[in-house]
């Protein structure tokens, strides 16, 4: 276990053949590809192009 608030290195195990979740899964291959980092739909309005202000 790692003290709070104090520097230090954590030694994990993994495992590669475990199944686990992996969120980006569906979008890997189009990021790595076709470098789309987005949904491919590029929104076009006021409130969008405003990135200053809510």
């Amino acid at each position: 276990m790692l003290p709070r608030n104090k520097a230090g290195v954590l030694i994990s195990t993994v495992d590669p053949k475990l199944k686990m979740f992996d969120a980006s899964e569906h979008w890997r291959d189009r990021v790595i590809h076709k470098g789309i980092l987005h949904s491919g739909k590029i929104i076009k309005d006021k409130r969008s192009k405003d990135r200053k202000h809510f």
